[in-house]
């Protein structure tokens, strides 16, 4: 019921009941903070939460602007709403279950950990909501444990995918191959799109010296997710087995061109987990997911940066340069308007819109553009 729970908050999002003063020293304070130390409630306080009974209204309020902040990806603040909250009721299961969340997002692993079991041990009723324990557990090496916790989340949830594949991975780390094999077939057959269990499929399969049938469950997996470095490496792997050595140099070339970009990404999102509107980290990915070719992440990525800073004329720009760059017509003349609207009183804009509208023969709007950039210029601002 917790996601139940979330929805139920939803016309609360943007009203946060917490004041905002000192934000920095909030966030400060969270991420140091040990979540041992937070305030406990009776025993079987919660017992019997199941999530349709949402809780007073300012509790209700702080509720869901935390978990508004979270879905925006700031993190730091979200936990230190979730803090804020606990501290003024002990255990409250949702705030307890999305402070967990945001351990797991932050990669403090052993954090979520704590937060979760104790989310499942004040609420019982809730076990299939804990699929996170599972993957912190994995994450910490403790492959046992993982595989315990899915079973009992598949026990009450028998069709969550994520829990089955982590089920699969754990399986794998603990010997068991043709299990794990499985296991990942079953969720292909819920999710026949899933890249990670299709290419946790090729792997498996190559171990298992099925070259033929790991070589097209690799070349499915680079379909699925064509930006994800570790199937292109399988592909260089098998091809090598086979034989195929023009088809594998092809493929260890766009893996090591991939593996670097995701390095670069890993580290600029790690500090986008805390700092999430930093510009110049935001602008960074941007530049990689388009050297790249990963237009869907760079749609995603621009709108939030835009949506930052809709007035900033150079990342109207930038956002032009970048549609450009990836050979989107269609995205770069629509880019091209935007920036028209927006920095209608920017000589800047005009003079990167002469060019573009050059470059795609739109001779009208070319003369416009330079004759807006040369009034602009000489500081003569258009009276329309």
């Amino acid at each position: 019921m917790i996601l139940a729970f979330a929805l139920l908050l939803a016309p609360l999002a943007f009203q946060d009941a917490a004041p905002k003063v000192d934000i920095p020293a909030r966030i400060a304070q969270a991420l140091e903070r040990d979540p041992n130390t937070l305030p406990a409630a009776p025993a079987a306080k919660w017992k019997n939460w199941d999530g349709k009974t949402p809780p007073a209204e300012a509790l209700a309020r702080a509720l869901g602007a935390g978990i508004a902040t979270y879905r925006d990806g700031d993190l730091g603040l979200a936990l230190a709403q979730f803090h804020a909250i606990l501290d003024l009721e002990p255990d409250l299961p949702p705030a307890l279950y999305h402070a967990g969340l945001c351990y797991f997002r932050l990669r403090r692993y052993r954090d979520c950990a704590t937060v979760i079991a104790r989310f499942e041990t004040v609420a019982p009723n809730e076990v299939g909501a804990t699929r996170v324990l599972g993957h912190a557990y994995y994450s910490l090496g403790r492959y046992s444990d993982a595989l315990a916790q899915y079973e009992k989340v598949l026990a009450v949830a028998p069709d969550d995918v994520e829990a089955r594949r982590g089920l699969a991975l754990a399986r794998m780390r603990l010997g068991g191959t043709d299990e794990a094999l499985v296991e990942l077939e079953r969720v292909l057959a819920r999710k026949p799109d899933h890249a990670d269990a299709q290419t946790w499929k090729a792997q498996l399969l190559y171990d298992l010296g099925r070259s033929e049938e790991a070589l097209a469950a690799a070349k499915r997996a680079a379909e699925l997710d064509p930006f994800e470095p570790k199937p292109w490496y399988l592909l260089g792997q098998i091809q090598i087995d086979l034989g195929h050595d023009d088809d594998a140099t092809a493929a260890r070339a766009r893996f090591e061109t991939l593996a670097r970009a995701s390095t670069e990404i890993r580290s600029l999102e790690a500090l986008l987990l805390t700092e999430p509107h930093l510009i110049g980290p935001q602008r960074r990915l941007i530049e990689i997911h388009t050297e790249i070719g990963d237009a869907k992440t760079v749609r995603e990525r621009l709108a939030r940066l835009l949506g930052e800073r809709p007035k900033d004329v150079g990342l109207r720009i930038f956002a032009l340069d970048t549609w450009v760059a990836l050979k989107d017509d269609d995205a770069a003349r629509a880019a091209a308007l935007e920036l028209e609207r927006e920095g209608a009183d920017e000589a800047e804009a005009w003079k990167r819109l002469e060019a573009y509208w050059a470059s795609v023969r739109d001779r009208v709007r070319q003369v416009q553009a330079s004759e807006r950039y040369l009034r602009l210029k000489g500081g003569v601002k258009d009276s329309r």
